[in-house]
């Protein structure tokens, strides 16, 4: 593996997890017992990837190599038979590269770093900067260093000369086959592999240390010119193996030589190949049959009892069990008041696309569900939280019977939800908890689902056609949402038990910059109108819409947009601390993270932050500004907030 030193690797050798792979092939002679002389070529890539506020370069670079060096194994200071042997290494070398950098995309649209971290094939000022598109980058080095000449150098060598040094050991696998591990640093004589050096400008000005790499490699070396040792030939007199292994471990009569049953429990009887018997031939030793004396050619259990019908249909009902009624109880009570108890969940779906819209109605009439998501595209429906199987069990069981025919028990392990048809054991290590079986298990009386008549009242915050980013629902509790296959994601928040406890959850969330917020009601896994409950309106309103169109719900007023112009750990440098004192509109703000961000203006809309940001940034010269959203006072996507903006 290739690792890159230099100014795109911030003078720190590259980890291997991100280092090019290479190959060497040498030819070696002992001059003496300690040294040994190589010669040798190596063909591989080296590159790097630098992002940054102020600088985004790439580069990936080509190397061929030839050269010779000399190794010492340290053979005076070791014994003389050894595995392993130790090795430093010198010489010197000759290299060629070439180096490229990737700075368009596939199509030909060229790479703009932006602010907020992401790539464009506009730049940021841009007049036209918000038709901007997001570009990925191939990393295809398509664009040659030199001959772009950036930094007006002309054509430099692409070859120069190198000086190996390195360490490793050989571990000798036999006289003419070594495994070789170790690692080389090349101390070049140029600085321009990756084409940035101390007479670049600007962004591009790197020092004036020439660039290195590092070889780190494992080999096998072959030796075409060893010497074999002679074996010595040890005639040995014809003697009978058999008469010398006399050794009778279980101590049964018959020699372990001859054993077919070596661990037969001593004292029990054997035939003549020291098989324990088996009077009634059904395969069970008589020392673990319970039942001796089984009708011949009858079918047993592992304990050489004949199966009885009843036997049969437990063993049946047991394997195709689904439900958890043929799971082992395990008490899983702990005198441990701080033991970690195992959480249970009945799942009720899984999706990674739209869910029909009499489904997403069931499962909104289910009081207690919440999601998980797993992933980027998986999300998980659950229902309940408990202590034990058998009360998930005996829910899921209700589930079934309501009409959720996917519903399943699963338990928390770290970040995933585990299916299980049965309590888990107490867990003390990382694994994936274990099921439990158990003989005669007690029936499942039939429960019926409360889910069938109870009336549940939520309220619906938002209908989006693109889906939008929870952080703009931050301040709303239990929100849930639901992917139709009409493309459209509906966002519920709360379950209430009247229509009054409804109405006042609304206002509060009317108050929280959501002016499209309405109260829905569910029962019995449908959506009732508001007015069949009894429920007096006062007027037609969007109450009674359907809940599968797009709906905006933000107050629009409640979206503002301003301009960051830095955020500082400590205190602001004395240069840019003079700059913001003469800003009246200046404000600072303390972020969790414990740094101080400072923003300028409030706009309500994105014209007048872009107009304020280019008026600052003519006036005070202050770099690395951007525009920055709100809503009802927490921090959103810019383009997010356009989008709401607009619909």
């Amino acid at each position: 593996m290739l690792s890159y030193y230099g100014e795109l690797s911030g003078n720190k050798f590259a980890n291997l997890g991100i280092s090019r792979v290479a190959y060497e092939l040498g030819i070696s002679e002992d001059l003496t017992d300690c040294f040994n002389m190589r010669f040798f070529v190596l063909f591989g890539q080296l590159g790097a990837n630098e992002r940054g506020i102020d600088r985004n370069l790439n580069f990936e670079s080509q190397i061929r190599l030839g050269g010779i060096n000399l190794t010492y194994n340290f053979d005076q200071l070791l014994p003389k038979k050894r595995i392993i042997s130790p090795y430093i290494t010198t010489g010197i070398e000759t290299f060629e590269f070439l180096s490229k950098t990737d700075l368009r995309d596939a199509k030909g649209n060229p790479y703009y770093y932006w602010q907020d971290g992401s790539i464009k094939n506009l730049p940021e000022d841009s007049p036209n900067k918000s038709s901007a598109v997001i570009l990925q980058r191939d990393y295809t080095y398509e664009t040659d260093l030199r001959e772009s000449n950036f930094d007006k150098i002309g054509k430099y060598p692409e070859r120069s000369f190198a000086i190996p040094v390195g360490a490793g050991a050989i571990l000798h696998v036999n006289d003419r086959l070594d495994f070789k591990i170790g690692t080389t640093v090349h101390f070049t004589f140029t600085d321009n592999i990756d084409n940035i050096s101390s007479k670049g400008e600007g962004v591009r000005q790197g020092n004036s240390k020439n660039d290195r790499f590092v070889m780190s490699s494992f080999s096998l070396q072959y030796h075409l010119f060893g010497k074999d040792k002679k074996e010595e030939i040890i005639e040995e007199a014809d003697t009978s193996m058999l008469a010398m292994d006399t050794d009778d471990e279980d101590a049964d009569g018959v020699v372990d030589f001859n054993d077919a049953s070596p661990f037969t429990p001593k004292g029990e009887p054997v035939d003549v190949s020291g098989t324990p018997l088996d009077d009634d031939k059904d395969l069970i030793a008589n020392f673990k049959d319970d039942e001796i004396e089984s009708p011949l050619g009858s079918i047993v259990n592992p304990k050489g009892v004949q199966y009885t019908d009843t036997m049969m249909e437990i063993e049946y009902l047991t394997y195709l069990d689904s439900t958890g009624a043929f799971a082992h109880v395990v008490d899983l009570n702990s005198n441990d008041k701080n033991a970690k108890r195992d959480i249970y969940k009945v799942q009720l779906g899984a999706y990674k696309s739209g869910i029909p819209t009499d489904l997403i109605n069931k499962y909104l009439s289910i009081k207690d569900i919440s999601s998980t998501q797993v992933g980027d595209s998986l999300t998980v429906y659950t229902a309940g939280k408990y202590t034990n199987y058998k009360e998930a069990n005996t829910r899921k069981v209700a589930l079934v019977d309501y009409g959720i025919k996917d519903a399943a028990v699963v338990v928390q392990n770290k970040n995933k939800l585990i299916k299980v048809n049965g309590p888990v054991e107490k867990n003390t290590s990382n694994t994936t908890p274990k099921n439990q079986t158990i003989k005669n298990p007690p029936a499942i009386a039939p429960v019926k689902s409360a889910e069938s008549n109870e009336v549940i009242y939520r309220v619906q915050v938002g209908a989006y056609k693109n889906k939008v980013s929870k952080d703009l629902f931050a301040s709303l509790p239990q929100l849930i949402s639901f992917l139709g296959e009409n493309g459209i994601t509906r966002y519920v928040t709360g379950n209430y038990p009247s229509y009054n406890d409804a109405a006042k959850a609304k206002v509060d969330i009317l108050l929280k910059g959501f002016e499209g917020a309405f109260v829905v009601a569910y029962k019995g896994g449908k959506r009732v109108k508001l007015e069949s409950l009894g429920v007096n309106m006062l007027q037609k309103n969007a109450e009674e819409e359907s809940t599968d169109k797009e709906l905006n719900s933000v107050s629009k007023d409640k979206i503002s947009f301003s301009i960051q112009v830095g955020v500082f750990k400590s205190d602001v440098p004395s240069d840019i601390l003079n700059k913001f004192v003469t800003l009246k509109d200046i404000e600072q703000e303390k972020l969790p993270s414990g740094s101080t961000r400072y923003t300028v203006g409030k706009f309500s809309d994105y014209k007048s932050a872009v107009a304020r940001k280019n008026e600052l940034t003519n006036s005070t010269k202050l770099e690395g500004i951007f525009i920055i959203a709100f809503f009802n006072g927490k921090q959103i996507d810019v383009n997010e907030a356009n989008e709401l903006l607009n619909k």
